[in-house]
């Protein structure tokens, strides 16, 4: 089945905000629909967190996600609680354009 958006690879900085406390990880890749996050760690399928990902710029946006797929040892895929606040979606589309990406009928109101 193929994916609803594409994904872009990244290497950000994310702190998550999960049931038995915060962790530090790696995203790995982002798309307009969510983000893949680096980490040993394990994580019950189907949680609703909050996190908060680091910007190439250094500044953080607060997100919340569903954990929608695990793979042990590896990481574990985010679902993105949308609808995004225009703020948050501005952020995460200037991630994706600065990695080359591109969304269709979006126009960056920074530029």
């Amino acid at each position: 089945m193929p994916r609803q958006y594409e994904r872009i690879p990244v290497s950000l900085d994310v702190i998550l905000e999960l049931s038995w406390g915060n962790r530090e990880a790696r995203v790995s890749d982002i798309s307009r629909g969510g983000c893949f996050v680096d980490t040993i760690m394990d994580v019950p399928e189907g949680e609703v967190i909050s996190f908060s990902l680091k910007m190439p710029t250094g500044d953080w946006v607060r997100l919340s996600g569903k954990i929608v797929h695990c793979f042990p040892g590896i990481g574990f895929g985010i679902s993105f609680i949308l609808p995004l606040t225009e703020e948050q979606r501005t952020h995460v589309f200037r991630i994706i354009f600065a990695q080359g990406g591109k969304l269709s009928g979006y126009v960056d109101p920074g530029t």
